[in-house]
């Protein structure tokens, strides 16, 4: 995701994964994060944080996702049921963990 579709959400009033990951890792933004919403500011580019801060949110939020899709495929492998079905997900699955945006 590009910095304007962050700073999109951000004027928007969401918080995305990338957003909290930020506001999980460096909570002080919290307060800078509140005024954005509340003045609404159509020209906040670049973020507030700088390049270097999202990069490592972003990295941060594909390990979450990787792990978690990881488990998911543990627990399909485990369970009953139609070979062609799981096969199915499995292959969306990894799909899932080949997407880089």
């Amino acid at each position: 995701q590009n910095e304007k579709a962050f700073a999109k959400d951000l004027r928007e009033g969401m918080v995305n994964f990338v957003t909290l990951e930020v506001l999980e890792s460096k909570p002080e933004m919290g307060g800078l994060i509140k005024e954005i919403w509340e003045q609404g500011d159509a020209n906040l580019i670049p973020l507030p944080w700088g390049v270097e801060t999202t990069e490592v949110a972003c990295a941060r939020v594909r390990q979450r996702v990787q792990h978690l899709i990881s488990e998911a495929k543990e627990i399909l492998a485990s369970l009953p049921g139609n070979d062609a079905a799981r096969s199915d997900l499995h292959e969306l699955l990894d799909a899932l963990i080949e997407r880089r945006h």
